[in-house]
């Protein structure tokens, strides 16, 4: 019978037979947690009613020094025709974040308008994001972009209002970051 190296998850070949699962069932789940990447959930709607870009309360991540990313995320957001919304991130020093927003355009205030996918945003950008005009309507953006760090720390997403409004801009409950470690 030929020799047969056992790998454990992510991909090392330092592993034992020991390291491997005994079952079926553990061992998809061991391949299920290493192929799904990082996932953070919000779970809560969080308000905003300033221009002043900030942390989303939920909507972060840990990652690796000398590391390179696929980011992806599934948006939910409410906001008027007033106020908008913006959206950004920070990330840890040094690191590089190439991305784009792939929402509604800034002139979008009704559901015939079109959509843009703005190319070439970088860790500093906060571009604006359309609307269908009305809180309790939902509006859908899916950022993704390409994420180098090379120090440790905290991917984070951030937003306001294009324009301080008493009529709060929402990012709601629901929203998803999934990060895939690609090197």
């Amino acid at each position: 019978m030929p020799s047969t190296t056992i790998y454990s998850l992510p991909y090392t070949s330092a592993a034992s037979p020991a390291d491997a699962p005994t079952d079926e069932a553990a061992m998809m789940n061991a391949v299920d947690t290493a192929l799904a990447g990082l996932w953070v959930n919000k779970s809560a709607d969080e308000t905003i009613t300033n221009n002043t870009i900030q942390n989303d309360d939920q909507l972060f991540v840990s990652v690796a020094a000398n590391s390179q990313y696929k980011v992806e995320m599934f948006l939910i957001y409410q906001a008027t025709a007033t106020p908008l919304i913006k959206i950004g991130w920070t990330a840890p020093a040094g690191a590089t974040f190439n991305w784009v927003a792939n929402g509604l355009a800034s002139s979008v205030t009704a559901s015939s308008s079109g959509v843009i996918l703005r190319a070439g945003q970088v860790l500093a950008d906060n571009p604006v994001l359309g609307t269908f005009g009305s809180i309790g309507v939902s509006n859908i953006a899916l950022p993704s972009g390409w994420l180098t760090t090379t120090t440790a720390g905290t991917l984070q997403f951030q937003w306001a209002q294009s324009v301080t409004n008493a009529t709060g801009s929402v990012v709601k409950a629901g929203s998803k970051i999934w990060l895939r470690k690609v090197a």
